[in-house]
């Protein structure tokens, strides 16, 4: 099976951008789980399924 490389691309696109939005959003000092959940209500947004 070959994974469809536009769609891993806009995944990944999308997923950074997501990373980079939460990292940078709050700024630095914050526990960890502060970013974990931001990035799983990021990724949960256009109905991704996350768990934590």
């Amino acid at each position: 099976m070959h994974a469809d490389s536009a769609a891993v691309d806009r995944f990944s696109g999308f997923s950074l951008g997501c990373v980079f939005g939460v990292m940078n959003a709050p700024g630095a000092g914050f526990p960890e789980t502060t970013y974990e959940n931001a990035l799983a209500h990021e990724l949960g947004k256009p109905g991704l399924p996350v768990m934590q």
